[in-house]
């Protein structure tokens, strides 16, 4: 008696670990205390996407050797700005980038500080391949045109994300240091009377009332976009080192319909403080404040909605004979062979019950294990629930044509006792 799913058949939530990091006046010389504890930061938290604010047009190919360093192999800087013509926005990606962009002023207004770039990476296994918009926005509160100057910039950035046509249901992100500062709400009714450049020409699309305020939820929330609440791993919310929150990850709906997890990176936490898991140890407590005066932020996104199934298991079948199942214990609907699927979490999965009356044999899953993860398939023995099977064996099996790129099917055979729960759960490094 043989049940089956095929692998084709299940939505696989893809995982993209995506970080923004403002480098105080761009990537420092290479053996530079700066870059070396830039390129820790970035190889201990090892995110796939990673978006580097204050990008200097002086330092780009310090910049280069610093992605090049860390097996980065698709980069992008954003052109000259406006009014900055020094400092950039830029990308590292593992995957390549299949577009760019950066946000614009209308013909014959000059409102952007700098040119905000704007990309897609090919991300493998999905197609909705995420736009970023890795931002810098004018910075200080020291005159009301500066927040009035945000307020412009941030709407620009809305409008560039309306004409690629990404909003609520897309996987699109802004990222970077967002300079939320100064007196909130605010309304301006025309200009500001001081502290506008002069050579500042406002689009002649804009009317007044202009609002600001310093919550991004404000720009974004008529787009169907949010920000991804995050925390150092002790619970301090700081971006900036002096004190304050400036950097956020302003994302979809539908990515945070998904769950995620966040964190802002510091260094003098990362030893006393679990946070998320990282890549090898953690770094001496100087690291962050040396690298830059703000934060490192990044978080695990998933990209695509994961199916009722999903839990990387591809296919299941019985090595003995089935006499009979119990009704549907989960009350999911499935048929039989869904009973054999467990959890909808590639990270933590949750368990199923299987509840049967009569097994001889085992019962063999197959699954794809995406490289560089660990999993372990678990019977309700090692949960503690009374199952009186146990795991037998799980190994790499001949690999079927067609599987997603970066992925591996394994099988593991179990045996079953009179009724309990199978587990499987994956460790992601």
């Amino acid at each position: 008696m043989a049940m089956g799913l095929g692998w084709m058949e299940c939505i696989f939530a893809v995982p993209v670990r995506i970080a923004a990091f403002n480098l105080y006046q761009g990537v420092e010389d290479p053996a530079s205390a700066a870059y070396e504890a830039t390129r820790a930061i970035l190889q201990r938290v090892n995110a796939d996407i990673v978006g580097v604010v204050e990008a200097n047009g002086a330092t780009q190919s310090n910049f280069s050797a610093l992605a090049a360093s860390l097996g980065y192999a698709h980069t992008y800087y954003s052109p000259q700005g406006p009014m900055d013509t020094t400092l950039r926005t830029a990308v590292m990606s593992r995957w390549p980038i299949t577009y760019t962009n950066a946000v614009q002023s209308p013909p014959g207004a000059k409102e952007m500080t700098r040119a905000n770039g704007i990309v897609v990476v090919d991300v493998p296994g999905t197609t909705q391949d995420p736009t970023l918009v890795v931002v810098h926005y004018k910075c200080c509160a020291t005159y009301d045109a500066e927040s009035f100057r945000r307020a412009i910039e941030i709407r620009r950035t809305v409008e560039a994300l309306q004409n690629l046509g990404k909003g609520g249901s897309s996987n699109v992100f802004v990222i970077g240091d967002f300079n939320l500062v100064g007196s909130s709400p605010v309304s301006f009714d025309g200009l500001p009377s001081t502290g506008l450049p002069g050579t500042y020409q406002l689009g002649s699309d804009v009317s007044f009332p202009v609002s600001y305020q310093t919550n991004p939820d404000f720009f974004f929330s008529g787009i169907g976009m949010g920000k991804a609440s995050m925390l150092q791993a002790d619970g301090d919310p700081r971006t900036f080192n002096t004190g304050g929150v400036l950097d956020y990850i302003v994302t979809s709906q539908a990515v945070l319909n998904r769950g995620f997890q966040a964190e802002i990176y510091n260094s003098a936490k990362d030893a006393g403080y679990a946070g998320l898991q990282k890549s090898g140890s953690p770094l001496p407590t100087s690291t962050s404040s040396t690298a830059s005066d703000h934060y490192l932020i990044f978080g695990d996104f998933q990209m695509d909605d994961a199916s009722p199934l999903e839990t990387w298991i591809t296919g299941f079948g019985l090595t003995g004979s089935l006499a009979e199942l119990g009704a549907d214990p989960d009350g999911d609907g499935l048929n039989n062979a869904g009973e054999y699927a467990f959890g909808t979490s590639p990270v933590d999965a949750s368990s199923r019950p299987v509840t049967q009356s009569s097994v001889t044999g085992g019962i063999k899953i197959t699954y794809l294990q995406r490289s560089g993860v660990e999993y372990a398939v678990k019977s309700a023995t090692d949960l503690a629930v009374g199952f009186t099977g146990s795991v037998i064996s799980s190994r790499s099996i001949p690999q079927p044509d067609g599987l997603p790129s970066g992925y591996e099917q394994y099988e593991a055979t179990l045996t079953i006792g009179t009724k309990g729960f199978l587990k499987v759960e994956a460790t992601v490094p």
